[in-house]
């Protein structure tokens, strides 16, 4: 009889569900891609209904058939007992959610956040045995790890003595084989002052530096990409290297002193942002080495697991592949916070039995696949013109290779940040003005920010400073000096491109539609950006796609073999 498992991420922003059957993921959702809400989380009240009740539709089952449902939440007071009786109250004795929330009417194991990263990485990648390293801002506290979680993490902090001190994870380090994990090393802030404590890791020394120059923390991305335009003029150190390891500069914050500023201001101040960046940039790829050839030291292992918000990184994934003893790397492509409702439900596969680990993981189109009469009857309540293409690939490849901006929806949606080709905005990139027309007509994003190129794998070297996969667009390489003319569109200012590799195997239509491409021009690469609007998230249904067309200047927008118009 097959067995059902529910992973729930319920954090305070980037909540999910994630729904196993038997040894397969079946499907994945963040909860913005439903709500229209960018990083939405829960909160006292606002359980996430929308995410789970997309999983068990798409199974055509209820709550009931669940064997097991695994869950994260990163705050004390969503690990709190009593916060899933305020809840089950909230929604009323008849939703299906008070038996999710009501632990003692339904088998719920509550597992620690850096765990839940670590089953999300291990459990995707092809290792059989592999060291993990899961690093973010914060993670639980270490109380809710040792009296309230389950697992691992609990009972390698009990049996090694460990006394909390009210600190949070940062860190922590795991060996894994033949589907089991096993923790090494936690570290947590612990310092008494709560801010301090804080800022003592290597995710808040990027988010507060993010904060500092873009108003807002999550915008790591953009301080990663404003990195190659600074200089080291503006020394950060905030960390300095030890015998043990590291330890954080307690005065470098008071660098930070300055409120956001607007526009104009903001662009006076490039050159100084710019800076920063770099040095934010380079200290934490520097310490990230050191950290990894640690690791390895201890370890011996050849394979190395990434996973937590830092993971996203592309830059300093690179650097860690081609800068420690690791042979390869693997980072799931949902490395932050909404991949704990994956690494969740895999944590219930293994209770459930599930070893030794069988999981293939060849794409992350975990998202359900709208039928035929759901995309035209989204398309004719929009009033847009329609027609069905006889062979949309070949069709679409020749609107791309006359420099037309394409809006391509295909299949089950991506599960994590990065469109890779079922949710994506496409463009040739033998152009710069292509590329600055995409920013200034669809994206509207800051100008410094580079967009990314697929390419078909086996033509990968021919373009780029790489003999590896990169499926999730997870690294960033070198394009080849005698490339980078060619293909302008996707070189930022440092000569590097974060690469996208696609093969026919694992992305299916979308390789056909960059072969055809090729065919035509005879570039096996294209520009790929993911299908949204600056501050949205990338859209899910039919009905998003559009919306998001209707209210750009993208010239062509496609959803499975139908090619839509103004």
């Amino acid at each position: 009889m097959s067995k059902y498992i529910l992973g729930l991420c319920l954090s305070d922003h980037d909540s999910s569900a994630c729904l196993i059957k038997d040894n397969r993921i079946l499907v994945a959702i963040s909860k913005e891609r439903l709500t229209r809400k960018k990083r939405h989380g829960c909160s006292k009240g606002d359980f996430d209904n929308e995410s789970v009740q997309y999983c068990l539709d798409y199974a055509g089952i209820s709550i009931d058939d669940v064997d097991l449902i695994v869950q994260n939440s990163i705050f004390t007071y969503l690990s709190d007992p009593a916060y899933y009786e305020t809840l089950r109250h909230y929604k009323g004795s008849h939703d299906y959610s008070e038996r999710i929330i009501n632990m003692t009417q339904h088998p719920v194991l509550p597992i620690s956040h850096h765990l839940a990263h670590a089953y999300s990485s291990y459990y995707l990648s092809p290792f059989d045995e592999a060291a993990i390293l899961v690093i973010d801002s914060m993670g639980n506290e270490d109380h809710s790890v040792m009296n309230f979680f389950q697992g691992e993490d609990r009972g390698f902090l009990l049996s090694s003595g460990y006394r909390a001190t009210g600190g949070w994870e940062r860190e922590s380090v795991y060996t894994a084989k033949g589907g089991i994990i096993t923790p090494i090393s936690k570290r947590f802030a612990r310092d008494t002052q709560p801010y301090d404590s804080l800022i003592k890791g290597f995710g808040i020394m990027y988010h507060e530096v993010s904060e500092y120059i873009f108003g807002d923390g999550h915008k790591a991305g953009e301080t990663m990409g404003l990195a190659p335009f600074g200089k080291a003029d503006y020394p950060l150190g905030a960390v300095s290297f030890t015998e043990e390891g590291y330890a954080f500069n307690d005065e470098w914050l008071k660098q930070l002193d300055k409120p956001h500023l607007s526009k104009d201001q903001w662009n006076d101040r490039f050159e100084e942002f710019a800076g920063l960046a770099y040095q934010v940039q380079t200290e934490l790829e520097d310490s990230l080495i050191h950290l990894c050839n640690r690791i390895h030291k201890e370890t011996g292992l050849d394979h190395l697991c990434l996973a937590g918000g830092i993971a996203l990184n592309s830059v300093t994934n690179k650097k860690i592949l081609d800068r420690t003893p690791f042979k390869s790397i693997f980072i799931p492509p949902a490395a932050g916070d909404s991949g704990i409702s994956i690494g969740c439900a895999l944590k219930g596969y293994r209770e459930l039995g599930g070893l030794p680990k069988e999981f293939v993981f060849l794409n992350d189109y975990l998202g359900k696949t709208y039928s035929n009469e759901e995309i035209v009857q989204a398309i004719e309540n929009s009033g847009l013109q329609f027609r069905k293409s006889e062979d949309i690939c070949k069709e679409v490849a020749g609107y791309l290779s006359e420099d037309q901006i394409i809006a391509w929806f295909q299949e089950g949606s991506e599960f994590g940040p990065r469109a890779l080709g079922h949710r994506s905005i496409l463009c040739q990139a033998t152009s710069i003005e292509m590329r600055d027309s995409l920013n200034a007509r669809v994206k509207f994003r800051q100008s410094f920010r580079p967009f990314a190129p697929s390419v078909m794998e086996e033509y990968a070297p021919d373009f780029f400073e790489m003999d590896f996969k990169s499926p999730f667009m997870l690294m960033v390489t070198d394009v080849k000096k005698d490339k980078a003319d060619v293909v302008p569109g996707i070189v930022h200012v440092d000569g590097t491109a974060r690469v996208q590799t696609v093969t026919e195997e694992e992305n299916g239509i979308y390789y056909r539609l960059i072969k055809e491409y090729a065919q035509l021009t005879g570039i096996p690469l294209i520009l790929n950006t993911s299908f949204n609007v600056n501050g949205e998230p990338i859209v899910e249904t039919p009905a998003d796609a559009l919306n998001c067309y209707k209210s750009t200047n993208i010239d062509i927008l496609v959803i499975g073999d139908y090619i839509i118009s103004k």
